[in-house]
This record gives structure tokens, C-alpha cells and sequence, in this order.
């Protein structure tokens, strides 16, 4: 039978990805958290038969991630109130839109794993993107128009017209606009607008594929078009194209960030990830740096940069993979990205992103197959130095090589012990009972390195977090003891009963078969008689009384 699948990118904070499905009429959207601390988050969204799906797109306020990007993200426990316990909230998750092929538009709250809202339009058909401004922006070519449509609300805000003889071809939200491509120009509109403005007649009929805009200079947006080996550098104020940028094959995604002073455009390409330097001053130049994937089978689809960090993502069988990308201000040229692709079964060496329990099996089994233990602890830490992105496989090197803990972690750099930290606390608060060779790991790098998790926001809460969960396993300490003492005292009684039934000698004194299953001990059976025998004696003394 035949599947459908409609895949969106990633969500803009890097938080979640989705993948649908549709296969004989049964609907599903799949949300798959790709932080390890949203792994409760994860979720199935069944459909009717009738609700077919047409696209997806994550609508989020840009705004309010903004305001709580310092905030710290662990763990998380979905609730009614719209907020996981550690920070995660509706407001800087979002929502993702599922727009249906018969104009209806769902919105689904990912922390409240429930749909919100619906939106009913007449529209056969609606084209939008992802939206970071918190409302959906999608044109209706019914009616020619662009529908703004928000999640808190059931029917649509506003209409702005966009001529009938227009063909749209694309539209893409940005903060504060809205892009629009045509066949013959490409238009821009705010939120204040009733109309449409044209900002330059195309020189190149190629839909637009991607947009982002830039935060520090006013006016500037970067398009790129499906096909094109360039980046256009366009000026909102000048209505028309002020530069280019190079790229070796045709994008499909791009997100503009700042990092200190400098700001960077990520431009993801069929063959990889570019990353340009001030890309809205610098026209004409090409990427500093350029991510690949080492495997042919292998692509990536989109790029997130948050904390100072940064990640490439790509999809495999409908599971998530997340590559972390050694990227620096100053640029690195070329940089293949290590993969280990298995075809067939989708095998990744990295960290898999979805959680679902026969992946999770397998990760362990394959880890179990791994031999890390070391006589030398400088082979230890060049074992975690090269592995220091695979959570696995730090957890299985630390603890098959427990007793170099102390010499390893003062030989290791601080950045690096404060990157194992995390990786550890998770583990030991997830999986105390098999995780207790990690505790002197833990233990030297709180000793060493206190002073700086005590500094950092995110460490602390881990600790807190791993304090947490050691409490509530001390709290069932007393009772698992005295349930482990009632099984070794079962435990030998059962093992005493086996020995004295197969007539085994006790303390050296022989022991006589069993009799209608009762131990009989030598010496100690002179008292001892039949059930029969017994009445019988008890019917001659009564005989002899008469």
C-alpha cells in the first residue's frame, strides 16, 4: 500500500522535528524532540481518515525565544498549564501548523501535546513556511490573497491582496515581513499593510526557495532560489538586489544569526552546510566555512545554531540524527563531517535523536559490542577527546575504565571535563542502578572543576536535577533492603529443602530418605511411625483398657 510523507524542517530553535504520514487512510504527524531534555515531549498526532495533510510548518514568537534563550532547558514534564517544569513554555516552543488539503489549519501545542486550535478557510489550497513571527502567513489561490491566521484564534485575521494576474510561486515569513515571489517579480508586506508592495521585477523565473533577514542591518534579506548558485542580497528600502553570494550548489535553507559582534548566514545546500561571514556587508564573497557529510548516502537537511553551538540535522528512515558541527568565528574551509551510514538499516554512529525502544536496543547492543577499556590512561583520554560528542560511548568509556577517573580527569582540559559532566549527571539520574561506575567520575570532576559548575547556570541545574532523582531512589533504600533480606533468607531456605531432599548429609550426619515427603534425621526416628502404623497401636491400647 502506498505512504505519503510530508517532512518540515526544523524547528527554528532546534527543538523538535516532525514527519507525516499517510498510508491507507490513516493520518499521523510524529513529533520527535531533539534535545535529550525533551524526550517526554515526544508524541504521535493521530488524524481522520478525511483530515489528509497537505504541509507543516513550526509558527513560533522570535521574540519571546529571545527573552528566554538564558534561561535553562532540562528535562521536561509535559502539563496542562502550557509549560514543562524546567522553562520549556507555549510561548517559546510555539506551534506547528498542519494545514489540510481541505483549507483547514490545526495547531498543535508541543508541550501540551494537544491541538489548540482550528482555523476553517475556503481555500483549496494554502502555501506558507515557517513563520517566526507567531502567526501563520499562507496565500490562498483561491482568492488571491495572503491569510494571516493565528493560534489563538479560529478564523482568520486579516487578508491582504496580492494581484489576481500574480502567480505566487512562494512566501516567506520573516520577523518583520513577508516575502513574496511570483513568476514576473517579488513582492514584500508587513503587518500594517492591506496590499502587497512590489519590491523588483525578476530577472530569473526560479521560485524562491529560502529567505532569512538580517538583525543588525536594517532593510537587508538574503533569497535564495530553487536551482541558483547564488544568494541574493536584497535592500527592502531600495526595492532591489545590492549583492550576491557564491555557493557551489542550489540551497534550500537559510538563517541568519549573530555570534559576539559578527553576524553569520547559514546557507544549507544539496551537497552540505556554507557558512558566510557578515554576509550583508561582504557581497560577492564566498563561504568561510563548508560542512559535508562524509557519506554519499547522506545529506544534510537543515542547520540549527543555539548556545554557541551548532548542529546539522539530516533523516533517515523517519529518524532524526544530529551531527554537532566544530565550527569557529574564523572559519575552517573545508570540513568533512564525520558519518557512519549503514544502508539497509539506517545505523548511525552518532547519537540517534528518536527514542523509540527497538533503536534503543540496538544502541545497546552495539555499544555492548564495544571493547574501551584501557591499561593506559592516556588512551583514555584520547578515547574521550575523539568521542567527546557520543553520549553512549563517553558512558561506556568512563565506565569500563573507572579506576583511571582521577588520573584521566586531571589530564583532561577543563572545557572538556565540563562537557562530560552533563553527559554523566544525565545518566546517573536516568539510570542510577547501572550507572554506578560513573559516580568517581562524577565525583573527581565536581572536586576539581567546582568552582566553574558552580558559576554556570546549566550545571547547577543538572545538579539539582541529579540530586532529585538520588533522593527519591534513598527514599526506597529501607524497603528494597529489607525486601533484599526476606529473598536471601527464602533464598536458603529453598536451597536447605533441596539439599535434605536429595538426602545430602547436614553437619555430617546422615540423612535417611524422605517418607511421604517428610526429612527423616538418623537417630531421631525411634519416635517416628506410620500414619497407619499409629492407629493401629492407638486400637490396641483402647482394647486393652476394655
Amino acid at each position: 500500500m502506498s505512504e505519503s510523507k510530508v517532512r518540515s524542517g526544523i524547528h527554528p530553535a532546534g527543538y523538535f522535528g516532525c514527519v507525516s504520514k499517510s498510508r491507507g487512510g490513516r493520518n499521523e504527524v510524529i513529533i520527535s524532540p531533539l534535545v535529550p531534555f525533551f524526550q517526554d515531549l515526544k508524541h504521535t498526532i493521530e488524524l481522520e481518515e478525511e483530515e489528509i495533510i497537505s504541509e507543516l510548518f513550526w509558527i513560533v514568537n522570535s521574540n519571546a525565544q529571545a527573552q528566554n534563550s538564558g534561561k535553562r532547558n532540562k528535562r521536561k514534564h509535559a502539563t496542562d498549564a502550557g509549560s514543562t517544569d524546567q522553562g520549556l513554555h507555549t510561548e517559546t516552543a510555539g506551534h506547528l501548523a498542519i494545514i489540510l488539503e481541505n483549507g483547514e489549519v490545526l495547531f498543535y501545542d508541543p508541550v501540551q501535546k494537544r491541538v489548540t486550535s482550528r482555523t476553517i478557510t475556503s481555500a483549496s489550497r494554502l502555501l506558507g513556511s515557517d513563520s517566526p513571527n507567531g502567526s501563520l502567513f499562507a496565500f490562498d489561490s483561491t482568492s488571491s490573497h495572503v491569510l494571516k491566521i493565528s493560534p489563538n484564534d479560529t478564523k482568520v485575521l486579516k487578508e491582504y491582496k496580492i494581484h489576481k494576474q500574480q502567480h505566487v510561486t512562494s512566501i516567506h515569513s520573516l520577523p518583520n515581513e513577508i516575502i513574496i515571489g511570483t513568476t514576473s517579480a517579488v513582492f514584500v508586506l508587513t503587518s500594517e499593510d492591506d496590499a502587497a508592495t512590489k519590491l523588483f521585477q525578476n530577472k530569473k523565473s526560479h521560485p524562491i526557495a529560502a529567505a532569512a533577514a538580517s538583525s543588525k542591518e536594517a532593510g537587508l534579506v538574503a533569497l535564495a532560489r530553487e536551482g541558483e548558485l547564488e544568494i541574493e542580497i536584497v535592500s527592502l528600502i531600495k526595492k532591489g538586489i545590492v549583492g550576491t553570494l557564491k555557493t557551489t550548489r542550489s540551497t534550500h535553507k537559510l538563517k541568519a544569526f549573530t555570534s559576539g559582534q559578527e553576524e553569520f548566514l547559514i546557507a544549507v545546500t544539496d551537497d552540505g552546510i556554507s557558512i558566510f561571514s557578515d554576509p550583508f556587508k561582504s557581497f560577492g564573497n564566498t563561504p568561510t566555512t563548508t560542512f559535508k557529510s562524509s557519506s554519499e548516502e547522506v545529506s544534510f537537511f537543515d542547520a540549527v545554531f543555539r548556545d554557541s553551538s551548532m548542529t546539522g540535522f539530516w533523516i533517515d528512515n523517519d529518524h532524526f540524527h544530529a551531527e554537532p558541527l566544530q565550527w569557529s568565528r574564523s572559519g575552517a574551509g573545508e570540513v568533512e563531517v564525520s558519518i557512519n551510514f549503514s544502508n539497509g538499516n539506517g545505523h548511525n554512529g552518532q547519537k540517534e535523536i528518536i527514542d523509540d525502544d527497538e533503536s534503543s536496543d540496538e544502541d545497546e547492543e552495539d555499544e555492548e559490542d564495544h571493547e574501551y577499556a584501557s591499561e593506559e590512561s592516556s588512551e583514555v583520554v584520547t578515547m574521550i577527546k575523539d568521542n567527546i560528542h557520543d553520549h553512549d560511548r563517553i558512558a561506556a568509556i568512563c565506565s569500563q575504565n573507572f579506576g583511571h577517573a582521577r588520573q584521566v580527569v586531571q589530564r583532561l582540559d577543563q572545557d572538556t571535563c565540563l562537557k562530560i559532566f552533563p553527559i554523566l549527571s544525565l545518566r546517573i539520574a536516568d539510570q542510577p542502578q547501572s550507572s554506578m561506575l560513573l559516580n568517581t567520575w562524577l565525583q573527581t570532576i565536581i572536586i576539581l572543576h567546582g568552582n566553574s559548575i558552580s558559576k554556570d547556570a546549566d550545571l547547577v541545574g543538572l545538579l539539582k536535577l541529579l540530586k532529585s532523582s538520588l533522593s527519591e531512589s534513598v527514599k526506597l533504600l529501607p524497603n528494597m533492603l529489607a525486601l533484599q533480606g526476606r529473598l536471601i533468607l527464602l533464598e536458603s531456605q529453598l536451597a536447605l529443602r533441596s539439599e535434605l531432599s536429595n538426602g545430602e548429609a547436614l553437619d555430617g550426619e546422615p540423612v535417611q530418605p524422605a517418607q511421604n515427603g517428610t526429612v527423616v534425621y538418623d537417630g531421631e526416628n525411634d519416635e517416628y511411625v506410620e500414619d497407619g502404623e499409629a492407629e493401629d497401636a492407638d486400637d490396641d491400647e483402647e482394647d486393652d483398657e476394655d
